[in-house]
């Protein structure tokens, strides 16, 4: 009896670490965005399978208060065939980042938040309420400020800079839509600033890879002139 004890009190010490992080608990805070004072965005990556579990009082908070909880999404996150696996994204916008991006968020907040995304605000996402899952301490981050975005690869990765003015990030929301922001310069010094880019077909993509194709022939022979 006493070898039957010690080996459920043992069995139980090995699982426990594992029981008490749930499923919503494996996710990252993948890219943050500041265009300006009233545009702004959170995208959230899911880095465990089976992500069902999301609660009312799940929130994204800046300073330690909130300014948006996952009570509108969990109908569709929580659903047996909603995208809660390993890669897929929760997209999380002020009013005015959706409207001028073009892509839609899974949830949104007033643009006055977007004011108080700054150079020493930190930036968290919480489960049931108060417990940390992972945060962003934008003042460890230079230089961060208009048209810039932070991104991270995981969980535990050291976030990074992008100066959307030479740059670009891409970000998607829990439908599988992504969207590509920022600046892309080519070989021949044209740039381009990219908006929303989702799920087009081959018939879609054509006339705009000869449109670029054209504009990058275009401006190599006014170089070579």
């Amino acid at each position: 009896m006493k070898k039957n004890i010690l080996i459920v009190f043992v069995c139980f010490l090995i699982l426990s670490p594992a029981l008490a992080l749930a499923d919503h608990h494996l996710v990252f805070i993948s890219t943050l965005i500041r265009i300006n004072d009233t545009e702004c965005a959170i995208e959230l990556t899911l880095s465990g399978a089976n992500q069902d579990a999301f609660a009312t009082t799940d929130n994204i908070r800046f300073d330690s208060t909130a300014i948006v909880t996952f009570e509108n999404l969990l109908d569709s996150i929580n659903a047996d065939d909603g995208n809660n696996d390993v890669g897929d994204n929760i997209l999380i916008t002020s009013n005015s980042f959706e409207t001028s991006s073009g892509i839609t968020a899974d949830l949104t907040f007033a643009d006055s938040n977007c004011a108080d995304l700054g150079a020493e605000t930190i930036v968290e996402f919480n489960n049931d309420g108060s417990t940390l899952i992972d945060s962003i301490d934008i003042s460890e981050i230079p230089d961060f400020r208009d048209n810039t975005a932070i991104t991270k690869t995981s969980l535990s990765a050291t976030p990074d800079l992008v100066d959307l003015d030479l740059d670009s990030v891409t970000i998607g929301n829990n439908s599988a839509q992504r969207a590509t922001l920022g600046e892309i310069t080519t070989d021949a010094g044209v740039g381009c600033s990219l908006q929303k880019i989702q799920n087009l077909t081959q018939k879609q993509l054509l006339p705009l890879i000869l449109l670029a194709g054209s504009q990058l022939l275009l401006a190599l022979r006014l170089r070579a002139r």
